[in-house]
């Protein structure tokens, strides 16, 4: 009866200490919130913080889908929706649908002085979608291939292309180009999932559930970019931003359609270096 009872205590220590580490992480982290209510833009606002009609007109929240439309070349270069909290390590999801043609981003840890980190949505010929991009830190990128459409004789986009990037600087290619051709949707919401945490920091981003871009500050190689000068300017977090270019080779209109964005916080003890 001895020998039956310490048994039943191994059996219920050992189930304990196997449910204690996932108990853990239920109790750190955090609920992810949404950063867009249904029909308004508060707690946002828009750079350049201008008059122009133009400026005004480019953002619209309408039943939870945000409209950015492409400003025209020769008014303002570009706009940004800015938050007006501030984050430093956290995980982000949103749902984006451009058109073809659109130059548009994400920015994390972007701070006054228009410095931080951009993860391109970048739509068009010879752009990308889900690289990093250091804005107002020495341009450094991760981007290691660049899409092109595939056109008609009337001009009609029929199809993508994907290739390596002819003068790539940088880290060893992530993924290859057909790897992130099958991920991405065309003419469809497609999610980017962005993660942002310590100093140096580390960036990955993940597009319908594929790693495209694992940004590590602590090993990244690149003539432009300076460690110390990026740690200085992000190391203590930064606003998030949503921008959309003005670009002058479209014709038509051009918009970029984004709803569903939801933070979650990541405690100091949350972090790891790992994926």
């Amino acid at each position: 009866m001895k020998f039956r009872s310490w048994r039943f205590v191994a059996i219920g220590l050992i189930a304990l200490i196997s449910v204690l580490p996932r108990m853990a992480v239920a109790q750190s982290a955090k609920p992810s919130s949404a950063l867009f209510k249904s029909d308004s833009l508060t707690c946002w606002h828009v750079l350049p913080d201008t008059e122009s009609e133009e400026a005004r007109n480019t953002w619209n929240m309408e039943r939870g889908v945000l409209t950015s439309m492409a400003p025209v070349q020769g008014t303002i270069s570009r706009s940004l929706l800015v938050s007006e909290q501030s984050y430093r390590d956290f995980e982000l999801a949103i749902e984006v649908q451009p058109d073809w043609g659109i130059c548009a981003g994400i920015y994390v840890r972007f701070n006054d002085e228009h410095q931080g980190f951009r993860v391109a949505v970048d739509y068009r010929d010879r752009g990308g979608v889900g690289y990093v991009h250091g804005i107002g830190l020495g341009g450094f990128t991760d981007r290691s291939w660049e899409i092109l459409g595939d056109y008609a004789p009337g001009g009609e986009l029929l199809d993508l292309i994907a290739r390596p990037r002819s003068a790539m600087m940088g880290p060893e290619p992530l993924i290859t180009p057909e790897t992130w051709l099958n991920a991405w949707k065309r003419d469809a919401w497609n999610e980017i999932n962005i993660r942002v945490s310590g100093d140096p920091v580390r960036i990955s981003t993940r597009i319908n559930g594929l790693l495209v871009s694992d940004f590590d500050g602590a090993s990244f190689q690149d003539i432009r970019y300076d460690p110390l000068h990026v740690s200085r300017a992000t190391g203590q977090g930064g606003r998030i931003a949503l921008e959309i270019q003005a670009v002058e080779d479209v014709e038509t209109t051009t918009r970029c359609r984004w709803r569903n964005l939801r933070l979650r916080t990541l405690p100091q003890d949350h972090i790891t270096r790992n994926l």
